[in-house]
């Protein structure tokens, strides 16, 4: 009888551990210098039903993050490391982008439209402070390879 408790019991333990996690991820800040060698993609028609805009913002990784290049991303408590992705993604569901690019890499009427402020003023707020070249500073977590953006400072 003695047996089968251990038993059960360390079947329990390795079923608890094999679970997945339903934790929040560790959210961390990240400051970043636009400009350089920063590029963005939007791709248009992500989530559900094809309405929403997501995105992917590649970027140089940072030494000190006090002391950025533009185009340089760091954490604010620090550098990233060599593991760490050097691109990060924003998902905006309900949200289209419409701009015309101009002569060169310039880009004019940038439009976003979306179903809730917040999410506008996020997505308008990333790109025109890459656009324009300035600082961002925005909320992340490590979502495998890929860094995911969860909040956007103005």
């Amino acid at each position: 009888m003695r047996t089968v408790t251990i038993m059960a019991a360390a079947l329990a333990v390795v079923l608890a551990m094999a679970a997945p996690s339903t934790a929040s991820p560790i959210t961390r800040k990240m400051v970043c210098s636009a400009g350089g060698a920063m590029t963005v993609t939007v791709q248009q028609g992500q989530g559900l039903a094809g309405k929403g805009v997501k995105l992917l913002i590649a970027f140089q990784k940072g030494q000190n993050p006090n002391h950025l290049n533009p185009g340089e991303c760091a954490w604010q408590d620090g550098a990233l490391s060599r593991l760490d992705p050097s691109s990060m993604s924003f998902m905006a569901p309900q949200t289209s982008v419409d701009f015309v690019l101009t002569g060169g890499s310039s880009v004019a009427n940038l439009t976003v439209n979306s179903s809730t402020d917040q999410m506008r003023f996020s997505v308008d707020s990333l790109l025109h402070n890459i656009l324009q070249s300035h600082g961002l500073v925005v909320d992340a977590y490590e979502q495998g390879s890929q860094i995911v953006i969860s909040r956007v400072y103005y």
